[in-house]
């Protein structure tokens, strides 16, 4: 073993091979920073970013039923109209975000509808985890079993501590 890393050592561990390693690793770092950007779906001058925002200062804080009911208000008849397939491909629509209904639908759906549904998913089964766990304390109390009573006690706990109540995702990392 220490003969194999030895040999990888000389192989590798030569100047004008670390030289090249490090360059390369800064021009990939750089093409990486300026590819994201670019294909970014809320690139600074897309017309995405500035219904983003809008629409951000709808939908962040706390999830409550208005602001489920006031985004499905407006998700629901895009989806309805697209999966009819009575949508209009043009850029120009009145009464539209960006000014095409694709473009509202996948706006909408990618950065509030499924972050939002994921979020009342997961907060709904930590819930019923907690309310299980509070459950299972009782019942192990009730037998005289305090190891398991202080294990379901502490799930309950940290999961009460991992589950907030606000909606506040800043962006979306998925890319095309």
């Amino acid at each position: 073993m220490r003969l194999t890393g030895f040999e990888l050592k000389k192989l590798f561990v030569r100047l004008p091979v670390l030289v090249a390693l490090v360059v390369f690793t800064i021009f990939d770092l750089a093409k990486i920073y300026t590819t994201v950007d670019s294909i970014s779906y809320l690139h600074e001058d897309s017309t995405w970013n500035r219904v983003y925002w809008e629409q951000y200062e709808n939908y962040s804080g706390e999830i409550t039923l208005d602001k489920i009911n006031a985004l499905l208000e407006i998700y629901k008849p895009l989806e309805t109209a697209i999966n009819d397939l009575t949508a209009t491909t043009r850029t120009d629509v009145e009464g539209t975000l960006t000014g095409n209904l694709y473009s509202d639908k996948n706006l909408l759906e990618r950065y509030f509808v499924n972050p939002m549904e994921r979020f009342f998913t997961y907060r709904s089964n930590a819930s019923e985890t907690v309310n299980a766990a509070h459950e299972n304390v009782q019942f192990y109390e009730s037998r005289g079993n305090t190891y398991e009573a202080r294990k379901n006690a502490a799930i309950a706990s940290s999961i009460r501590a991992v589950v907030s109540r606000s909606f506040t995702t800043r962006r979306d990392t998925s890319y095309i």
